[in-house]
Parts: structure tokens; sequence; C-alpha cells
């Protein structure tokens, strides 16, 4: 079964690139689930989860943590004299 996945992204929108990557993992959700389906690899074949909420899976222990409300926080401009002083435990 041969075939590739195109994804597409605008480098200016974190939006679009999200909707590329949701693109890509339903494309390969359907496969996933074609094999299943099919039982072409045995018991080595994908089983799939249900799917469930993202909340579910971010409660699960070791799981990634959830997006912070601000990712990219404004950047602040700092003395090198006083980041001398701060690393010095001054």
């Amino acid at each position: 079964m041969g075939g590739y996945f195109v994804v597409q992204f605008n480098k200016t929108s974190e939006s679009s690139a999200q909707k590329g990557l949701d693109g890509l993992a339903a494309a390969q959700d359907k496969v996933m689930q074609r094999l299943e389906r099919a039982k072409v690899q045995g018991e080595c074949g994908p089983k799939l989860n249900k799917p469930r909420d993202p909340e579910y899976w971010l409660a699960q222990p070791a799981s990634p943590k959830a997006k912070l409300a601000n990712e990219k926080p404004q950047g602040q401009t700092v003395a090198y004299e006083q980041l001398l002083k701060s690393w010095q435990g001054e």
C-alpha cells in the first residue's frame, strides 16, 4: 500500500500550521483505520483507541502539558551588569 501525504503550511499563521498538522493526523488515522479493518498485518497491525477529548489525554500520567495561554511572552531588555549580578546571586 504505497502513498504519501501532502501537508501545506502557511508560515504567517500558527493556526494554519495547526490545521495542517490536524489534517495530516486525520489522514493518517484513515489509513490506520483501513489497515485495522482489513487485518492485513495480523496481530502486528494497528489497534486504534476510540476518539476522546484532548482533556482526557492531557490528564493522563506522563502526558504532554496543555498549551499555555501566553506561549510567546514579550521579551525584555536587561542591562548586562544587572544580568551578571543576578547570576552571581547579588
